[in-house]
């Protein structure tokens, strides 16, 4: 099933949480006044309240962007680097995996 990259939304439907995943990750929302909000998680045990910054998660340390990989296959499911790194199940669910096959 393919989420929707934009959703509209009715009146009051952008304050509501659910303990579990409805939309994308980064989903765009539209209320009918042109107001646009985002889809995000909030993993932290706080709950957060209207009119509340919240940030992305924090940065992992030994998963930058300039890790040196094995060769990859075309199509291939894994990237193997050459560095010890721990990747829990979804932790980059919604995201983005980068290769950059520049040497220098």
């Amino acid at each position: 099933m393919a989420f929707p990259l934009t959703i509209h939304l009715g009146y009051g439907q952008e304050k509501v949480e659910t303990s579990d995943q409805k939309q994308r990750l980064g989903t765009r929302a539209v209320l009918p006044d042109g107001r646009v909000f985002y889809y995000a998680e909030n993993s932290g045990s706080a709950i957060t309240t209207s009119g509340q910054v919240v940030n992305g998660i924090a940065a992992v340390s030994a998963h930058d962007g300039d890790l040196a990989t094995a060769a990859l296959a075309a199509g291939s499911l894994t990237v193997t680097t050459t560095s010890s790194l721990t990747v829990t199940k979804d932790q980059y669910k919604d995201g983005y995996l980068f290769i950059n096959d520049n040497a220098a």
